[in-house]
């Protein structure tokens, strides 16, 4: 038994090692047709708000008009 925790503890401890956070690579394209989000104001306020985390490539597919 003593074998047997002694094991399940550096298995254990060997997990904590290798476990990492990962940020996941994530594209969002910007456009008029069929895009994620339709302008560029929408997309940065969906990361903003936290709705997008890790690194975020916004891809501009199609023209997008911008209110000032």
């Amino acid at each position: 038994m003593k074998n047997f925790f002694t094991i399940f503890v550096t298995l254990v401890m060997l997990a904590g090692v290798f476990v990492k956070n990962a940020n996941a690579q994530i594209t969002k394209t910007v456009g008029t047709t069929g895009a994620d989000y339709a302008t560029l104001k929408l997309a940065f306020d969906a990361i903003n708000s936290g709705g997008i985390t890790g690194t975020i490539t916004l891809q501009v597919i199609d023209n997008t008009s911008e209110a000032a």
